[in-house]
C-alpha cells in the first residue's frame, strides 16, 4: 500500500490545506523531514511540527497518535480555529484508490469517511466506519493491538525502537505480537474454545455423576413389586363393585326423577289454569272499562258541538276588530319612521358639532358652516335656530312613532288570538268527527268479550284433560317415596369419590412401578452419557495443552529466520552484537520442566549475554532499530501489514557520525518509502528529497524540496 498525498488542516500546529505530494518520490526513496520554528528564537526545529506531520498520518488511519495526547489537543490552538481535518490518499495492494477523510471539532464531534475508487464505503457511525476501514486494511476484527503493532513495524519513535527488545515488553506481549504477525490468532481462538468446552464438559460430568449417585441411592431403597401388584388387584375389585352399585342407584334415581318430573308437570298445568283464568278475567275487565270510557266520551259529543259553535262566533268578533292594513304594512310604516328619526338625530349632531367647532376655510381662514347641502359664512344664531327646529321635529316624530307602536302591538296581539282560536276550533272539529266511530268500537269490544270467554272455556278443558293423562301415568309406578332421591344421590357421590380415590391410588402404585423402570433406564443412559463426556473431555483437555504448544512450535520454527534477519541488519550496521531469541526457560525444580517464555538476549563482541538496557544509548538504538526493521519485514512477508512505507521519528539524532553512516548503510536495503524526522539539518546531503515544516505566526506550513 503506497502513499499518494495527504492534506492537513489545523492539525497540531499546521495551517489550513497543507498538502504533501508523495507521488513525486520513487517507491524506495528516503525523505528527510526537518523543521524551522521562526516563532521561538533559539528553538531551532523544536515545536515546528515535524512529529505532527507523521502523527497526522497515524491519526487519519487509526484516530490515534503515539504520544497519547488528548483528542481535543490535535486541533491547532487559536480562537479562530474550531476543527481539524486530515485527508489521506493511498494506493492499495490491488491498485485501488483509497481516500480517508477524518475530521474533529472543538465541540467534540468526530467524523470519519473513506472511499475506495470513488465509492463511499462509510458506515452509519464513526465506530462502524473505523471497523470497516481496518477490515479493508487487512486487520482482523478480534485484533485489539493493531495500533501497537503499527508502532512496532511502521511508525518508529525513540521509545518504540526499544519496546520489543527492552525489558518493558513482557514475554507474553512478544509471543502475542509474533503470533499476530504469523496470523496464529486461530490457534489462540481454538485454545480458548477448547478451554471453554473443557470447563463445560467438566461441569456436565459433575452434574451427570450427581444424577447417577442420586438414582443409584433411590433404586437401592426397598421396593416390593409383588406387594404393589396385590394392592392394585384389590383396589381394582373394589372399584368394580362400586361401579355396579352405582349403576343400580342411577336406575332408581332416574325412575324417581321421572315420577317427580310428572308431578311437577301436573302442578305446572294447574298453575297454568289459574293464570289463564286470571288473565281472562283481567282482559275482559279491560274491555269493559274501554266500553265504559267510550260511552262517556260519546255522551259529550253534543256539548263539544255547542262549544265549537261558540268558538266560531268569538272568531268572527275578533276578525271584525282587525284593521284593513296587514301586519307587513304596519311594520314597513314603522321602519320608515325610525329611518326619519335617525336622519333628524344625525343632523342635530352635525349642528352641535358645528356650534362647538366651526369649520375653517383652508385658504382664507374664514369660519364657515354647512346648512342643508350649502356651505356659507358662519352664523351662530342661524345654526342654533335650525338645531332647535330639528330638536322639536324629532320630538314630534318620536311621539307619533310611540303612538303608532301601541297600535301595531295591539294589532299583532289580535292576530295571535285569531290564530290560536282557529287552531283550537280545528282540533275540536277533529275530536267531534272521531266520536262518530265510537258506537262501532263499543260493539267490536263486546264481540271480543264473547269470543274470549268461549275460547277460554275450551283452553281450560284441554289443560284439565292433560292433567288426567299425567295422573294416570303416575299410577302405573305403584308405591314410591320421592324422599329417597337425595339419599340415593348422596350414596352415589360417596361411591364415586371412593372410585376416584381408589383409581388415584392405583395410578400412584402403577406410577411407582413405571418410575422404577424409568429410573433403571435413566441410570443406564446416564452412565453411557457420562462415559461419552469423559472421552470427549479427555480430547479437549489434550487440546487445551496442545494448542499453546503448537503455537510455540510455529513461533520457534519461525525464530531462526527472524533472528537471522535481525543479525543481518546488525551486520549491515557493522556492530559486533547479535541477538538471540528463546521461547523456553527451565523451571527451578528437579523435574527438568520448562515453561513458555519469549526472551531476547544480546550477545556482545566477547560472547557475553547482556540485556538491551546495559548498552549505551547509541548501541541500544542500533539494536532496537534492527529488531524493529526485522519485525516490519516479517509483517510484509507474512501479509500482516501492507504499508509500503516507513516513518521514523528522531531515531538517529543521538548517533555519532559513524552510527549515522551505519544506519544509512542499513536503510539502503530496507524496502519502501522512508520518512525520517531529524533535528540534524546537516543530514540533507544524504537525502535526495526534503520536507520542511516551517512555523511562523503560530502556524506551520509545508515546503517540499
Amino acid at each position: 500500500m503506497r502513499l499518494l498525498d495527504i492534506e492537513i488542516t489545523n492539525f497540531g500546529p499546521y495551517a489550513e490545506n497543507q498538502r504533501i505530494d508523495f507521488s513525486i518520490y520513487n517507491e524506495n526513496d528516503n525523505v528527510l523531514i526537518v523543521g524551522d520554528n521562526k516563532d521561538t528564537p533559539g528553538a531551532d526545529s523544536n515545536g515546528a511540527g515535524k512529529s505532527s506531520f507523521l502523527n497526522a498520518m497515524s491519526w487519519a488511519l487509526y484516530g490515534d497518535v503515539p504520544n497519547k495526547i488528548s483528542t481535543d489537543d490535535v486541533i491547532r490552538r487559536g480562537d479562530e480555529v474550531d476543527y481539524c481535518q486530515v485527508k489521506f490518499h493511498l494506493k492499495g495492494d490491488n491498485d485501488e484508490d483509497i481516500l480517508i477523510d477524518r475530521k474533529r471539532t472543538k465541540a467534540g464531534k468526530h467524523k470519519l469517511a473513506f472511499f475506495v475508487d470513488g465509492e463511499d464505503e462509510s458506515r452509519r457511525t464513526t465506530t462502524q466506519t473505523q471497523k470497516a476501514l481496518l477490515n479493508h486494511l487487512g486487520i482482523l476484527e478480534n485484533n485489539k493491538e493493531y495500533f501497537n503493532d503499527f508502532l512496532n513495524t511502521t511508525y518508529f519513535s525513540i521509545d518504540m525502537v526499544k519496546s520489543f527488545a527492552g525489558k518493558e515488553a513482557g514475554s507474553k506481549d512478544r509471543m502475542d505480537l509474533i503470533g499476530r504477525f504469523l496470523r496464529l490468532e486461530l490457534i489462540d481462538k481454538a485454545a480458548s474454545r477448547a478451554k471453554v468446552r473443557s470447563n463445560q464438559l467438566e461441569s456436565d460430568l459433575q452434574i451427570k455423576e450427581g444424577q447417577i449417585e442420586f438414582l443409584s441411592n433411590k433404586l437401592n431403597e426397598d421396593f416390593d413389586l409383588q406387594k404393589i401388584d396385590s394392592e392394585i388387584t384389590e383396589l381394582e375389585t373394589s372399584v368394580k363393585a362400586l361401579r355396579i352399585d352405582n349403576k343400580d342407584l342411577e336406575k332408581e334415581i332416574k325412575t324417581l326423577e321421572s315420577i317427580k318430573g310428572i308431578q311437577e308437570q301436573i302442578e305446572d298445568k294447574k298453575a297454568t289454569i289459574t293464570r289463564a283464568q286470571e288473565n281472562n278475567k283481567s282482559l275482559i275487565e279491560s274491555y269493559q272499562s274501554q266500553i265504559k270510557d267510550l260511552k262517556a266520551r260519546f255522551e259529550k259529543r253534543q256539548s263539544l258541538k255547542k262549544e265549537i259553535e261558540k268558538q266560531e262566533d268569538d272568531l268572527k268578533v275578533l276578525k271584525a276588530k282587525l284593521s284593513k292594513k296587514s301586519l307587513d304594512e304596519f311594520e314597513s310604516h314603522y321602519r320608515n319612521g325610525q329611518v326619519t328619526l335617525t336622519q333628524v338625530s344625525s343632523k342635530i349632531q352635525n349642528y352641535t358639532n358645528q356650534i362647538e367647532h366651526s369649520l375653517i376655510c383652508p385658504s382664507c381662514d374664514e369660519h364657515l358652516m354647512l346648512s342643508g347641502d350649502e356651505l356659507s359664512t358662519f352664523d351662530l344664531d342661524k345654526l342654533k335656530k335650525e338645531k332647535e327646529e330639528l330638536v322639536e321635529r324629532k320630538s314630534k316624530i318620536k311621539a307619533k312613532l310611540d303612538e303608532f307602536k301601541k297600535k301595531y302591538d295591539a294589532e299583532k296581539q289580535l292576530h295571535t288570538q285569531i290564530d290560536s282560536l282557529s287552531s283550537t276550533i280545528q282540533n275540536n272539529y277533529k275530536r267531534y268527527t272521531d266520536l262518530e266511530s265510537v258506537p262501532e268500537k263499543i260493539e267490536e269490544l263486546e264481540n271480543k268479550i264473547e269470543d274470549k270467554q268461549e275460547s277460554h272455556k275450551e283452553y281450560i278443558e284441554s289443560i284439565k284433560g292433560q292433567i288426567t293423562k299425567l295422573e294416570f301415568k303416575i299410577s302405573k309406578y305403584g308405591d314410591f317415596d320421592l324422599n329417597l332421591i337425595e339419599d340415593y344421590k348422596t350414596t352415589l357421590e360417596t361411591n364415586q369419590e371412593n372410585i376416584e380415590k381408589f383409581n388415584k391410588e392405583i395410578t400412584r402404585l402403577e406410577s411407582q412401578i413405571e418410575s422404577h423402570k424409568e429410573d433403571q433406564k435413566q441410570l443406564k443412559k446416564l452412565k453411557g452419557e457420562s462415559k461419552e463426556i469423559r472421552a470427549e473431555l479427555s480430547k479437549y483437555q489434550f487440546w487445551v495443552k496442545g494448542f499453546p504448544q503448537i503455537k510455540r512450535w510455529v513461533i520457534e520454527n519461525f525464530l531462526p529466520s527472524f533472528e537471522h534477519q535481525a543479525n543481518h541488519y546488525l551486520s549491515k550496521m557493522e556492530v559486533g552484537m547479535r541477538v538471540q531469541f528463546n521461547t523456553m526457560k527451565e523451571k527451578k525444580s528437579s523435574k527438568g520442566e520448562y515453561k513458555d517464555q519469549f526472551d531476547i538476549t544480546i550477545i556482545d563482541e566477547n560472547q557475553n549475554k547482556r540485556d538491551l538496557e546495559t548498552y549505551s544509548q547509541g548501541e541500544s538504538k542500533r539494536i532496537g532499530v534492527c529488531v524493529g526493521f526485522s519485525l516490519r519485514e516479517l509483517t510484509l512477508n507474512k501479509g500482516y501489514s501492507s504499508f509500503n512505507f516507513l516513518m521514523m521519528d528522531e531515531i538517529i539524532d543521538s548517533l555519532d557520525e559513524t552510527g549515522i553512516g551505519e544506519f544509512f548503510n542499513l536503510l539502503q536495503i530496507i524496502s519502501g518509502l522512508k520518512l525520517l524526522i531529524s533535528h540534524n539539518s546537516d543530514l540533507k546531503s544524504r537525502f535526495k528529497h526534503t520536507i520542511k515544516a516551517v512555523k511562523e505566526n503560530g502556524k506551520t506550513y509545508i515546503i517540499q524540496e
